[in-house]
């Protein structure tokens, strides 16, 4: 999507980005705590491609500035590793052996990876749809590097 496309689909999850959208997206990549688009040049004409997970981080932006926190805090909190809380391997291994994904790459100890969290999210979809989700485990799956648990956004819950 294109960078109006990109605006008129975050107003409506309810992001505010000010007076100028677009001045604001490009302060944010200017910062470092948006990911920089692809872009995509055809003959003479080139244009930034913004896609879901650009969506997902400008809503994580605006949930942590909601939260009162700086775009300092929020560039560090951003760009930090997670790691597998006891607790989040213990619910994530039915996935694991039934889905037959190899174990050894969930670990504690061990930076979590987009692979890691999208299984995840997609066996607790799968728990949802059944009516046997506990959303609890989201406030406890993930840690930082001392430890800390770190709370999924309350917008990905809601998107489950």
């Amino acid at each position: 999507m294109n960078i109006d496309e990109f605006v008129h689909i975050a107003q409506n999850q309810g992001v505010e980005l000010g007076k100028n959208p677009a001045r604001t997206i490009r302060y944010y990549i200017d910062l470092g705590i948006l990911r920089r688009p692809k872009i995509e040049q055809k003959g003479k004409v080139r244009r930034a491609v913004y896609t879901e997970e650009h969506l997902v981080q400008l809503m994580l932006i605006s949930e942590l500035k909601n939260e009162g926190r700086s775009l300092k805090e929020i560039k560090k909190r951003i760009n930090e590793s997670l790691y597998w809380s006891d607790e989040g391997l213990e619910f994530i291994a039915p996935f694991i052996k039934a889905k037959k994904i190899p174990s050894d790459e969930f670990r504690k100890g061990k930076p979590i990876t987009k692979v890691e969290i999208l299984s995840f999210f997609l066996y607790l979809k799968e728990l949802s749809e059944k009516g046997e989700a506990n959303l609890d485990i989201t406030k406890k799956a993930f840690v930082d590097k001392n430890g800390e648990p770190i709370v999924i956004p309350k917008f990905l819950g809601e998107r489950i």
